[in-house]
């Protein structure tokens, strides 16, 4: 090799050399630089908050998930327009308890004095037993005036279908309460009046099949009381209408009550009601029904024998 050639390839190996390490150092300025990107990009996670989203992402920036359509809504049950206004419009329809088990009825002091009172006790002794009740000190009280002057197929019948008050509420309600209340001596008293009730309305059944409405306030735990094939007693006497106007007037909740033909321990009184436009079909005190269905306010019920 010449001294010529030495000298240019010490030339070559010398530029390459060079390029090299311009090389490396861009690379090391660009490593430097993305190290630099890195940490300035790097999101700080806020007080309190173990989140670790970047601060240019949203969540909101994310599709939103699909909605599901609404549930169907009940069919509002249909409106019906209120009746005339009347202030001696009268609440028998209202209840309240919603029921007693046959096993209650069983134990109740009305029985008790039920059986120990005749059958079909005389307007005499009935008269006689009211006055021995609080509010009435002779037989000139309207209620017993009613009873002594009416038919006696259906004198208390008529009586109990009055406005007629018996102290500061009506006489019906006034009877009803102290079934409810099922005590002693009240009980005792009021049952001359009860058993010839019960003798008038007894075996006076439709002939055929019958359907009668009432109308009760009631919650949802005590219209949860009537599941069906639960059997139970209204404890009160219980009027009921042929008119489902008219007792859908009554309350939130409409009873529609099938009766059997010949069924004993209801009758029509719409006769001789001092309110004949209701259309009234009474029960019997702690008549037996059983319950077919009960569907949102419409609870469906079936007469069934008292076995009284």
């Amino acid at each position: 090799m010449t001294g010529g050639d030495s000298s240019e390839s010490q030339t070559t190996g010398l530029a390459i050399g060079c390029t090299f390490a311009v090389i490396l150092m861009i690379v090391n300025v660009v490593l430097i630089v993305w190290e630099v990107f890195k940490q300035n990009n790097k999101v700080q996670p806020q007080s309190g908050s173990s989140s670790s989203i970047p601060s240019n992402l949203s969540l909101s920036s994310n599709p939103p998930l699909p909605s599901n359509p609404p549930l169907p809504s009940n069919p509002p049950l249909p409106s019906y327009p209120p009746l005339p206004s009347n202030p001696t419009m009268r609440n028998r329809f209202y209840i309240t308890i919603p029921g007693v088990s046959d096993d209650e009825f069983q134990g109740s002091r009305f029985l008790l004095h039920y059986n120990e009172t005749e059958k079909c006790p005389s307007t005499t002794t009935v008269i006689d037993s009211l006055i021995g009740l609080p509010h009435v000190n002779d037989e000139n009280h309207p209620v017993l005036q009613l009873i002594k002057k009416g038919d006696p197929a259906h004198n208390v019948l008529r009586a109990y279908s009055s406005n007629e008050k018996f102290g500061s509420t009506e006489f019906y309600s006034y009877v009803n309460k102290l079934l409810h209340d099922d005590k002693d001596a009240k009980v005792k008293n009021l049952m001359p009046f009860i058993r010839r009730a019960t003798w008038q309305i007894n075996k006076h059944g439709p002939i055929e099949c019958t359907t009668v409405y009432r109308g009760m306030t009631l919650d949802e735990k005590r219209r949860s009381y009537f599941t069906p094939g639960r059997i139970f007693r209204f404890p009160g006497f219980t009027s009921t209408s042929l008119s489902k106007h008219m007792a859908r007037n009554y309350g939130n909740t409409l009873f529609e009550i099938r009766i059997p033909p010949r069924c004993q321990q209801v009758k029509d009184i719409s006769n001789f009601s001092c309110y004949k436009n209701e259309q009234e079909w009474l029960f019997s005190p702690y008549s037996r029904f059983q319950v077919r269905a009960n569907q949102q306010n419409i609870i469906v019920l079936d007469a069934m024998e008292n076995m009284i």
